[in-house]
């Protein structure tokens, strides 16, 4: 095919978390609605994943949870590549690995050296990516953990090596129910290798309840030490009912946090999607996103 004639390639975002359960899941499910709702094609996509329990495709297959839940709230059906690679500890104490949905063997059991796996998952990854990037035209990727976890940091292809392939601008969310989350996007941010922190666009403060007057001037002091914005503090939701990937977290809130009290929402349905999107796009500086993605800044109209 010319290149002339060659289909336009995705744009792509990518969120990103300062810990795991941060509610990185929850602002993917969002900004999959939100685009959706503006009319573009949209898919999600989460390179590398761990999880307890997963999400059955229709033809048998297993992706995280996460992935099937943002392909509903974008209005397509979910298939292997949105999750290219999901590991599932037993009880046995072997984790199973996932490729494209099927199970391929324990981790471990594939008698590879660990560059030859290393190799292996970018392979995957890079091949999956970029079948959905010929497909549709906004690609939100989801990130797994923190992306400045230096003791595992040359085997993490789950974040910074993920965006890196999918030219993908990175936004960073920390969680401001739990304490320490302007450290946490701080201490993130300068963890990160000079080129990696280049990526990082902005921020996102989640879970958020409680009086505001104490939180702009932190949020200006985040801004200054890093040079990078916030772009948005999102209120906390309850009763969103999002899929959770380990049922030892099950019991916390999965919605995300401007101001006030905890947003009652939509319990169950797609209805739920729209009440994430509703809270996150009033809450988000949603300009400047789809200005991230060279896209016009009000959406497709």
């Amino acid at each position: 095919m010319k290149s002339a004639e060659r289909k336009k390639e995705a744009v792509t975002i990518m969120i990103q978390g300062t810990a795991s359960h941060v509610g990185k899941s929850a602002i993917a499910t969002a900004l999959c609605r939100i685009f959706a709702r503006s009319g573009y094609r949209v898919a999600p996509f989460k390179s590398w994943n761990m999880a307890l329990n997963s999400y059955r495709l229709a033809d048998g297959g297993e992706i995280g949870c996460a992935q099937g839940e943002q392909a509903e709230a974008a209005g397509i059906e979910a298939t292997p590549d949105m999750n290219p690679l999901l590991l599932k500890p037993g009880a046995s104490g072997k984790t199973q690995l996932f490729v494209r949905g099927r199970f391929y063997g324990y981790l471990g059991s594939t008698h590879q050296s660990e560059e030859e796996y290393l190799a292996f998952c970018l392979q995957i990854i890079e091949e999956s990516l970029a079948r959905l990037r010929q497909k549709y035209e906004i690609i939100v990727l989801e990130g797994a953990g923190s992306p400045a976890e230096i003791n595992l940091k040359e085997r993490d292809v789950a974040n910074m090596k993920a965006a890196e392939l999918a030219s993908a601008p990175v936004i960073l969310v920390s969680d401001l129910s739990r304490g320490g989350a302007m450290a946490a996007a701080v201490g993130t941010v300068m963890l990160l290798p000079a080129t990696e922190r280049r990526r990082v666009a902005g921020f996102i403060m989640n879970k958020f309840s409680g009086d505001d007057s104490f939180l702009l001037s932190a949020l200006k002091t985040v801004e200054k030490k890093t040079t990078i914005p916030v772009l948005g503090v999102v209120p906390y939701l309850q009763g969103i009912n999002l899929l959770e990937e380990d049922e030892v977290f099950a019991d916390l809130d999965l919605g995300s946090f401007s101001g006030g009290q905890p947003v009652a929402a939509e319990q169950k349905g797609a209805g739920r999607f729209d009440a994430l999107a509703d809270a996150v796009e009033k809450a988000l500086d949603m300009p400047a996103l789809y200005s991230l993605m060279g896209l016009p800044q009000g959406g497709r109209i």
